[in-house]
């Protein structure tokens, strides 16, 4: 096994391909693990060093949806209205940034179509609010 660190994109695809390489061999068979535990191990390996490495290179990839579309706001000087505009409805837009109303695929799909957010950003699962947080403080774009 000859891991080597991840600092390019062509160090990244090389380990991807490696990665999928070993998927392939060892599946459907995971037994297969435990008779050559090098080949497990190298897998184990190149799957952490490629998150860490979409991590620094790629923290979007990573961001909560609100967070993106926050992030995308401010980035075209974007106000609460525009984001109403897009949803349908100044109280839905407001608590879909709020997060107390999760975002549907309706909504992600106009996000797209509009704003040209790529859908995978928008559907990581996020946490909503709880019903104490909604009172605590109300939304605020800044």
């Amino acid at each position: 096994m000859s891991i080597k660190p991840i600092r390019t994109l062509q160090d990244f695809q090389r380990a991807t391909q490696r990665a999928v390489f070993l998927e392939d061999e060892m599946w459907p068979n995971f037994t297969v693990l435990e008779k050559n535990k090098d080949r497990s191990d190298e897998l184990e390996v190149l799957t952490i060093l490629m998150e860490i490495y979409k991590k620094e290179n790629w923290p979007f990839y990573y961001a909560d949806p609100i967070e993106t579309i926050r992030h995308h706001m401010r980035e075209w000087g974007l106000k609460l209205i525009d984001f109403a505009d897009i949803i349908g409805c100044m109280e839905l837009a407001e608590s879909i940034l709020s997060k107390t109303q999760p975002l549907t695929l309706k909504e992600v799909w106009k996000l797209y179509k509009e704003w040209k957010i790529p859908a995978r950003l928008l559907l990581h699962p996020y946490p909503l609010k709880t019903e104490k947080q909604r009172k605590m403080k109300p939304f605020n774009l800044n």
